[in-house]
């Protein structure tokens, strides 16, 4: 079958077939026998022997390659607006008189909490892990179009794309102002 590999639980050592896609790498997979939950690129670092490329069930030699470790802490994006992460608890909200997030977003989203929801930095199988749950039942968190519940905590991705509340806020890289051509005061 084309488009998949072979990956390997580093808990319970069962082999799990899964399709193949540009960035899988970086998504969570959880094993199906032990239920251990790690990125993909960790299961792919248990099935290969050192310095060898994932196996594929097609006939075609496949190159694929893996960065073993990110050490990236990511930042959330509001249009044009950057706040960066920190390692550690971050928690993010509606900035108002009253807010106690540690990220203040500068939004006026009636529908967003104070304190909507907690980004973890911490260190994971293949690097820096952003792990983000919702803090409030009652205002919407979703990640890609799907819902966060309360007590759910999922893995970010470069690209995600959050709803807090009404508000489109974006999971990055950081990016760096040293060549910004805006001047404003």
């Amino acid at each position: 079958m084309a488009n998949t590999i072979k990956v390997t639980c580093p808990t319970c050592k069962a082999v799990l077939t899964i399709p193949y896609y540009a960035g899988i790498e970086d998504r969570m997979l959880k094993c199906s026998i032990c239920g251990h939950r790690s990125k993909v690129s960790v299961f792919i670092e248990a099935a290969m022997p050192k310095n060898t490329a994932p196996v594929t069930d097609d006939d075609t030699e496949t190159a694929l390659t893996f960065k073993k470790e990110d050490r990236t802490i990511g930042s959330l994006y509001v249009g044009r607006t950057e706040y960066p992460l920190v390692k550690g608890v971050n928690t993010a909200g509606r900035n108002a008189p009253t807010c106690e997030a540690s990220i203040k977003l500068d939004v006026t989203d009636k529908y967003m909490s104070r304190v909507q929801v907690r980004i973890t930095v911490k260190e994971g199988g293949s690097g820096l892990e952003h792990h983000i749950e919702s803090l409030n039942d009652r205002n919407l968190v979703k990640v890609n179009g799907n819902n966060v519940g309360i007590g759910e905590v999922l893995c970010l991705s470069w690209g995600d794309k959050l709803l807090m509340g009404s508000t489109e806020v974006l999971f990055q890289r950081p990016r760096y102002f040293e060549d910004a051509t805006e001047y404003t005061k």
